[in-house]
Order: structure tokens, then C-alpha cells, then sequence
């Protein structure tokens, strides 16, 4: 989906809808667009905040090894969103795909929507914005680098299930731009 009939520094209200049918909501569903800023105005730029986070590993009991898991403490999540930032930075390992998802399409869709589906991530994730890059663990197996054999499916997820502004042909490079500071993935 893109909003792009919006007005600069304004707060919107959304509804879902699938099927013509509204979806319930369980959390607030607002977003606030950027507000404009002109380099060549006289006035200063506007403030903003931001939240940066890594290594979200999201518990599965029946993919975990014996033992102490990794994940867990998602009130962070709610931590976060009570600062109310203009936007979050995903920083890489945002997802750790299992052994289980490395081979296939539907093991990459199967990790985001795990991820996605926690019900402490969705008020964040439905009301700020999200910028992301990757790590070993979001791409593929630990430590995998560009010789791994799921390279393309792993970057049309990645795209898919993050709406970074823009990207460049092959990889997930980009930039964007808040008030006076430009961002470069």
C-alpha cells in the first residue's frame, strides 16, 4: 500500500480492510506523515526522534535448541513506541531465520510473519515509521555472505517486507531524508 495522496505533518487514521470488510483493531492505527522542511527557508528544521534496535529474535518453541532460548522481553516494544519516535531504525538481524526457512520462499514468508504476528511488535509497527537493513540471520543462514544459494529470494523478502523509500536495482542500498538529515543504507 502507498499513501501517497497525504499532506506533510499531518495525522492520519487507517482502517483494514479485506474483502470490503473492516478488520477489528486491537491497538491505535494512526501514522504521522514528515513534516516539510525547505532548506531555504528561514525557519529551522523541525526536531525529531528515533529509536534504533537489532537482534529481534522472536521465540518458536518447536525450532528452538534445547536449553535457554534467545528471545523473549518484547515489552521493549512497547518500551519503544511509548517514546513516541518520528521513526525506527532496523539495524539488521531484524528477523533470525531457523535452519528450517534457509531452502525455501515459504520458509522466509513463514520467519516474517512469525516476527510480524507478535502481538507486542503490532502497535509499533502500526503507528511509526520503519527504515531497515540486514544482517547474517535476516539473509540467511549465521554468518551467510553473497555465495548463498537463496541471495535473490532472501533480498525480494527483505523488499517485500520492508517499505524503505527506495532501493537500488539489485540490493537493499537506499536513502532518505528527515528534516535536515539524510540517512544512507
Amino acid at each position: 500500500m502507498i499513501a501517497n495522496q497525504v499532506e506533510p505533518g499531518k495525522k492520519y487514521n487507517y482502517n483494514i480492510l479485506i474483502d470490503g470488510k473492516k478488520i477489528p483493531a486491537k491497538h491505535s492505527q494512526v501514522f504521522q506523515t514528515q513534516p516539510f522542511f525547505a532548506y531555504a527557508s528561514n525557519e529551522d528544521p523541525p526536531s525529531f526522534s528515533f529509536a534504533l534496535g537489532s537482534c529481534s529474535y522472536i521465540n518458536e518453541p518447536e525450532f528452538e535448541v534445547p536449553g535457554k532460548t534467545y528471545g523473549g522481553e518484547y515489552f521493549i516494544f512497547n518500551s519503544i513506541l511509548s517514546k513516541k519516535p518520528n521513526f525506527m531504525l532496523w539495524l539488521g538481524d531484524n528477523i533470525y531465520l531457523r535452519e528450517p526457512d534457509w531452502d525455501s520462499r515459504t520458509g522466509f514468508f513463514h520467519r516474517y510473519r512469525q516476527q510480524r504476528g507478535i502481538p507486542e511488535l503490532a502497535p509499533l509497527f502500526a503507528s511509526v515509521h520503519h527504515y531497515a537493513i540486514w544482517d547474517d540471520h535476516d539473509f540467511g543462514p549465521n554468518d551467510a555472505d553473497s555465495s548463498y544459494w537463496m541471495r535473490e529470494t532472501s533480498e525480494e523478502m527483505f523488499k517485500l517486507h520492508w517499505g524503505n523509500p527506495n532501493y537500488a536495482k539489485e540490493g537493499i542500498y537506499g536513502s532518505f531524508i528527515w528534516g535536515d538529515v539524510q540517512f544512507f543504507f
